[in-house]
């Protein structure tokens, strides 16, 4: 037996249910888009071929290190993480912004940038670094400055 009183009420009620499975689907599927995951490099004991690297240490320049392949801004990047030397065994991994002591750009391609960022928020470059480095080169006061670097052409990494 069919219940007249209910037709009227399921054809009213069909759109919006389904409108709300949609909007409930779609909030999933924007949810479950990963972070950008962090840029490790190739992540080996040694500054390797292409890397952008920079040493906590000049007095053990491989000791503790943070490779790179991009851009990054030091500070947060799009994964909402702080970039951290790649300390080793009983070590602590202390931050890369402004704890940097050295720099060797491997990168074949293009020259590096290493920016600071002043109390306004504005970005500017620290100095350029060549590309295809023969060794570590010592930051001196611009390693506690380092609050990012870009590479090639590309501009400040504020948002990287």
């Amino acid at each position: 037996m069919r219940n007249t009183k209910m037709v009227p009420l399921l054809g009213r009620t069909a759109p919006r249910a389904a409108a709300a499975v949609a909007l409930s689907l779609g909030g999933v599927a924007v949810s479950a888009t990963p972070a950008m995951a962090l840029d490790q490099g190739a992540n080996t004991p040694a500054c390797t071929s292409t890397e952008i690297c920079f040493s906590e240490y000049s007095s053990d320049w491989n000791r503790s290190h943070k490779d790179f392949w991009n851009s990054a801004n030091h500070h947060q990047n799009n994964a909402h993480e702080p970039y951290t030397f790649n300390a080793g065994t009983n070590f602590t991994r202390n931050q890369v912004m402004d704890r940097a002591s050295g720099i060797w750009n491997r990168d074949t391609s293009c020259s590096v940038k290493l920016w600071d960022v002043n109390s306004q928020g504005t970005w500017y470059v620290l100095q350029t670094y060549d590309r295809f480095a023969s060794s570590w080169v010592n930051l001196g006061s611009n390693g506690n400055r380092n609050n990012g670097h870009s590479r090639c052409s590309e501009g400040s990494p504020a948002n990287k």
